[in-house]
């Protein structure tokens, strides 16, 4: 029986390493992707930043317009992390036993 159980808790280990791996790798993209908007944005408004240059404007004011054009994204996640969490925290309140959302569980 403890040899069944303890292979059962490997297996567990074992897909917890990866889920870690997969959100790790998820983040990644995203990271990527985004880094990716905004070099071609750079490229695509080449001119546009060159006059700007000449004409004085400072790095800090061409930096600001494309800060402020991927604002959004900023924007969005500020509305979707407590939206999310109340509605994880309902769907999960349903259930016989409860979880905290933030920490670790009290089992280890």
């Amino acid at each position: 029986m403890d040899q069944t159980l303890e292979k059962l808790y490997q297996t567990e280990l074992q897909l917890k390493k990866a889920a870690y791996l997969a959100t790790a790798l998820a983040l990644l993209v995203v990271l990527l992707s985004l880094v990716g908007l905004v070099s071609l944005s750079v490229i695509r408004r080449a001119k546009e930043i060159g006059i700007r240059k000449v004409l004085g404007a400072s790095v800090v004011g061409i930096v600001g317009l494309f800060v402020a054009e991927y604002a959004w994204v900023l924007l969005e996640n500020v509305l979707a992390w407590p939206l999310a969490y109340w509605l994880v925290s309902k769907w999960l309140a349903d259930y016989t036993y409860h979880i905290r959302l933030v920490g670790y569980p009290s089992w280890g």
